[in-house]
């Protein structure tokens, strides 16, 4: 009875580096053809597109990683129309992002995994312009 020696190949994946940081995302909405301009923002609401997340290692050398992706944002506001039966509206639209995380160490051949979530929102709008608002979101 013999015994059979065999060779395999086995890969681990080993963490290089971590880094956090938090960027100010900035767009500007504008409200849909077909519905009422802006009297009052009721509510304003933001999912972070995790699907939508790309990066790039930009600089191995001095590990600069380019993180990218968007920000879907939902929108109920009340509509400046006069004798409206339905006076709440609502409309979506998204916001690009666009930053760099500093991580040593990184290489051209690595994986880089993000882990991203809004923290807060703020928005405004100028009645002189109803048809636009804009918000800042930290991400």
């Amino acid at each position: 009875m013999g015994v059979t020696l065999t060779k395999e190949i086995v890969k681990v994946d080993q963490v290089v580096g971590e880094a956090k940081t938090q960027a100010i995302v900035e767009g500007t909405l504008t409200v849909p053809n077909g519905k009422p301009d802006i009297e009052r923002i009721i509510s304003v609401d933001a999912v972070l597109n995790t699907d939508s997340i790309e990066t790039n290692i930009l600089d191995a050398h001095i590990g600069k990683v380019i993180v990218e992706g968007d920000i879907n944002v939902n929108v109920m506001y009340v509509g400046s129309v006069e004798q409206q039966t339905q006076p709440v509206h609502f409309f979506e639209d998204d916001v690009n992002f666009s930053f760099f995380v500093k991580i040593p160490g990184i290489k051209k051949d690595m994986d880089v995994r993000v882990r991203a979530k809004i923290e807060h929102i703020q928005f405004d709008f100028d009645p002189n312009n109803p048809r636009e608002m804009r918000v800042r979101i930290i991400v």
